[in-house]
């Protein structure tokens, strides 16, 4: 195979300032849309618009998330921790760290919910004080119109941190907060009233409960505990324990749903499939003669990835699909295939790697089975989905490969997660980028002038958290520099059992790369990302 370099100036597109800022070492950064229900909005670090959230859109810290009248959220840190957001609510996630995340509620209701195994490391802040889950409990929190604080535990104990020492909180009355966070007062009254959103919050406890107990792959970093109700379990020779959806003929995985260009990674995934997290952002997928498509799962303390294919575009010879000719395709990569990030220090660059002289339907074994999917440069750039198409062979005749980035900048439609509608009381609805509450947690002295007529709940909370110098999030930007290298994976067999939910390794445990960051790794080149094991003389070759 012969590599050729080529040039791709993205002059006129507005939207250098997207550029990925990925910056991150170990597990990836990102929270989990897993419920979204009526009108609801998300608001992207760094964005001034509005969009319509989806099932399984990426949450990154800086995003916003705001409710309507009818509108309801969940948000899935791990798979043990998770937010949910009642209607009329406002709420950005200023740190998303599965050791140490930070949400702001500026107004309405939202609950933290911490399952058996969680360890009470998410905090919510509010315009006068922060609260931790102490332990695995239900924890409800809600900023009213006047600023005031409420927090009821529905179950476990909490910590709500006050500048002078901490309160703890257990189940009965409900402490009521007011005031600036540098000097706030508080005081007990009688317990919130049980309502429908409790109701909720209970429903969705006992689903999450439910799949925790029964899938027979549940690592606590990765929101894959709804795969049962979806798929099954099966053996497969040479691969071991793997998990394969109930499927329509003519289903392929990466085919419903849409690429979203997400500022910390680019081009990322978001699928339709009600299960559409895990098996497209960790591990491999392929085909099993008497199963259909399997998805093979990483080994433990996976690395996320925005989504693990190979780019690919065809058409007339010749053709710059920076400008809207021919078709760009992809195929998900099987468990040995290696992965070419377009993501991390160079995801987003004006060099482009061609892969050319390469038989693309030969070279990806999943493509063989119906795995290569396209769509129009036009479409794709209109953030225009509904047409994707099956490729096959005689279509692939003049393929070329993508090493890298890919060639094609995003538009204002390409950061969409989906193509519905945003109510109008949403879309124009936006919040305070005041740098005081952006991603990063930092101790300052920097006192604000509060305004003297807040003109929304983000206001009001820049007015009452500005002067605490021990409450202020200030952004900063750190890159990393990812050098990617060519990693050959061969699947080692999976030995899942449930219910202990233990990996159990290949007899010659097979030898692992340090991890996702750094030089030696690369952004792709680590198991989490790949999803099989990197090569072992001890594993079997696939078949």
């Amino acid at each position: 195979m012969r590599l050729y370099r080529s040039f791709l100036l993205a002059a006129g597109l507005g939207l250098a300032s997207l550029a990925p800022a990925f910056a991150q070492s170990g597990p990836a950064n990102v929270a989990r849309l897993s419920y979204v229900g009526g009108n609801v909005a998300v608001q992207q670090a760094g964005s001034q618009n509005n969009v319509a959230a989806a099932l399984n859109a990426p949450v990154l810290a800086g995003d916003s998330i705001s409710t309507g009248s009818d509108g309801r959220a969940e948000a899935q840190f791990d798979g043990i921790s998770m937010l949910r957001v009642d209607h009329d609510s406002q709420v950005r996630f200023a740190r998303v760290d599965p050791g140490n995340s930070v949400v702001q509620l500026a107004q309405g209701t939202v609950n933290l919910d911490l399952l058996n195994g969680a360890d009470g490391s998410q905090q919510i802040d509010t315009p006068s004080v922060s609260i931790r889950g102490d332990v695995s409990g239900r924890y409800r929190v809600t900023v009213t119109g006047n600023g005031d604080t409420l927090i009821t535990v529905r179950s476990g104990r909490a910590d709500v941190l006050f500048p002078q020492g901490t309160q703890v909180l257990s189940f009965g009355p409900t402490l009521l907060v007011s005031g600036p966070a540098s000097n706030p007062t508080y005081r007990y009254i009688d317990a919130v009233a049980y309502d429908a959103f409790d109701s909720f919050n209970q429903d969705r406890d006992n689903q999450w409960d439910t799949r925790l107990s029964n899938d027979d792959y549940a690592y606590d970093t990765i929101d894959g505990d709804d795969l049962n109700s979806y798929g099954q379990w099966v053996w497969v020779p040479n691969y071991g324990r793997v998990w394969s959806p109930y499927a329509a003929a003519g289903w392929a995985p990466y085919r419903y749903g849409q690429w979203a260009w997400e500022p910390g990674f680019g081009w990322v995934w978001v699928s339709s499939d009600p299960w559409g997290w895990a098996p497209y952002h960790y591990g491999r997928w392929f085909y099993a003669a008497n199963h259909g498509w399997c998805w093979y799962p990483p080994a433990p303390h996976p690395i996320w990835a925005p989504a693990l294919v190979a780019f690919f575009s065809f058409g007339s010879p010749g053709f710059n699909i920076s400008i809207g000719f021919g078709n760009i395709g992809w195929v998900p990569l099987a468990p040995w295939e290696t992965y070419h990030p377009w993501w991390g220090h160079s995801g987003f660059s004006p060099r482009i790697v061609n892969i050319t002289n390469v038989n693309v339907y030969n070279y990806y074994a999943n493509g063989r089975h119906g795995g290569f999917t396209a769509v129009d440069a036009r479409s794709w750039q209109h953030g225009d989905f509904h047409h994707t198409v099956a490729v096959n062979e005689t279509q692939l005749h003049n393929a070329r490969g993508f090493a890298g980035a890919l060639p094609i900048a995003p538009t204002a439609n390409n950061l969409r997660f989906a193509n519905h509608p945003l109510a109008p009381s949403l879309a124009v609805r936006h919040f305070n980028t005041n740098e005081h509450f952006a991603t990063n947690y930092v101790h300052t002295a920097v006192q604000t002038p509060a305004p003297l007529h807040p003109v929304n709940a983000w206001d009001r909370f820049n007015q009452s958290r500005g002067t605490n110098a021990s409450s202020t999030y200030h952004a900063t930007t750190t890159t990393n520099t990812y050098h990617p290298q060519v990693n050959t994976y061969h699947p080692a067999v999976n030995t899942y059992h449930a219910p202990a939910k233990t990996y159990h390794a290949p007899s010659s445990p097979p030898v692992h790369n340090s991890g996702g960051s750094g030089s030696s790794g690369g952004s792709g080149g680590n198991h989490g990302n790949g999803g099989g094991h990197p090569h072992d003389p001890h594993s079997p070759a696939p078949h």
